[in-house]
């Protein structure tokens, strides 16, 4: 019956990933002639700045069409801006028509003048493409895209102090409530006395000859080398429509891992997966910290840097990125601080389990490919010092949780907040670096272990 559950829920959290993911990409419109002539791919930025000329690409197919007898057909485009005439290519160009060989494929190229704005807009460009028979014009497909314009503002600017107020507000009143109930206290998870994990780790290692000591680092490398390699895939053939699988990779891999905890007969409870008793007050911490966090990251700055305000997400998008974003988490937190960081603490101890646990999650998380030594510094760096807040969050608090919910709330904000401050690589990790201690100090302020009976004896021999 768990089992059956636990393939049920990975079932649902799949489906569900999957219609996320597909609902967001762009869509192409085909009329009922697109077996002659229709487009087949449209390129252009995903975001367009203010004052910036960019290319818009369009891959067009033409089956069968001709003009005039010839081995080619005569095109062109029509251009619409939110629904208005914007350009004709037959009537606005002095070539007026492209061609495209029968059963051969084209690529057009235009350059879209810099959109003049003050803030920042989604625009939907349409676009008809038309056969030229020599005669007249007959329609043959319709496609829209939308183009993002971010703008560039200044430490002054209205928008941006809107985005601040709203940070402070969350920071501000989570933390009064969290400061005035007192500080969250923090139980040891309860402790299951059959479990192999409450023993002694060379007892535990006994238990069962099929499981190696070091299986965790190599459910590590199967996870490192199928998420490089499904990531490169992705970067050399950009096939969106199967974009989901790489969310689902991420789910088969917390499903597997709960499959291997149970083949090891452990209890889920040792690798932090428990429900604390004041769970309202474990969430309401994770999420200030990550809020502080991000007030830190984004709004530090005001002070000395420009930045580039983008167009609000939708609400299909912003669901889409907080299903993502708890998605990511779970599964990356479950990796490792549930499974690994647990293991080497056991083995090594907590200190050089937590080094070693942020250096394989900064590995991971930092793509191969495409390459480069600049771009891989920084971002390793980033993740590494990222991996050890995390680590410490859950060795204080003992349970997945509260990484989860905070690296989640992280990612969700990143992609919610459409605020970037234009700053150097060497400022944006000096300041990663700034907010993660700040963050770690104000863990300790918010959260208290909790004595237990225990605990308190010891101390009462002590002091005899």
């Amino acid at each position: 019956m768990k089992h059956r559950r636990l393939f049920l829920t990975v079932l649902i959290l799949i489906l569900t990933a999957a219609i996320l993911a597909i609902a967001d990409l762009p869509r192409l419109q085909y009329t009922q002639d697109v077996r002659n002539a229709y487009f087949t791919k449209v390129k252009h930025p995903a975001i367009t700045f203010q004052g910036t000329d960019e290319i818009l690409a369009f891959y067009v197919y033409n089956r069968n069409l001709t003009t005039n007898g010839d081995a080619y057909g005569s095109f062109f485009l029509k251009f619409y801006v939110d629904g208005e005439f914007w350009w004709d290519e037959y009537s606005s160009s002095a070539y007026k028509t492209w061609t495209c060989g029968k059963g051969n494929s084209t690529i057009r190229a235009y350059s879209l003048p810099s959109w003049e704005v003050i803030r920042p807009v989604v625009h939907e460009l349409k676009l008809e493409l038309y056969w030229y028979d020599g005669n007249e014009a007959h329609l043959k497909d319709i496609t829209s895209i939308n183009v993002k314009v971010a703008v560039h503002v200044g430490p002054d600017d209205l928008l941006l102090h809107s985005y601040l107020i709203l940070y402070l507000i969350g920071v501000v009143g989570i933390g009064s409530y969290i400061l005035t109930s007192g500080r969250t206290r923090i139980r040891p998870p309860p402790q299951n006395p059959n479990s192999t994990c409450d023993q002694p780790l060379a007892s535990a290692m006994m238990v069962s000859s099929k499981v190696h000591r070091y299986s965790f680092l190599w459910f590590f490398v199967v996870v490192f080398v199928s998420w490089q390699l499904v990531n490169a895939l992705f970067y050399t053939f950009p096939i969106e429509q199967f974009r989901p699988i790489l969310f689902t990779l991420q789910i088969a891999y917390s499903a597997l891992l709960v499959l291997i905890i149970k083949k090891e007969n452990s209890s889920l409870a040792n690798y932090g997966y428990w429900w604390p008793k004041e769970t309202n007050r474990f969430v309401l911490v994770c999420l200030w910290l990550a809020t502080f966090y991000m007030s830190v990251m984004v709004f530090v700055p005001i002070a000395f840097a420009r930045y580039n305000i983008f167009p609000q997400p939708s609400s299909v998008e912003a669901l889409s990125a907080i299903f993502l974003a708890l998605v990511a988490s779970f599964a990356s937190e479950t990796i490792f601080r549930g499974y690994i960081q647990s293991k080497l603490t056991k083995m090594i101890g907590f200190p050089c389990a937590l080094i070693a646990t942020s250096v394989m999650f900064a590995a991971n998380a930092t793509l191969l490919w495409p390459f480069t030594l600049n771009s891989f510094f920084y971002t390793f760096l980033s993740l590494l010092v990222l991996g050890v807040f995390l680590g410490a969050l859950f060795y204080r608090t003992k349970t997945l949780l509260c990484p989860i919910i905070f690296y989640g709330a992280v990612l969700a904000f990143g992609s919610l907040t459409p605020v970037e401050a234009v700053i150097s690589a060497n400022a944006k990790l000096f300041l990663h670096f700034a907010a993660i201690a700040l963050s770690l100090l104000m863990l300790g302020v918010l959260t208290a272990k909790e004595v237990t009976r225990r605990r308190l004896g010891q101390m009462d021999m002590s002091e005899r």
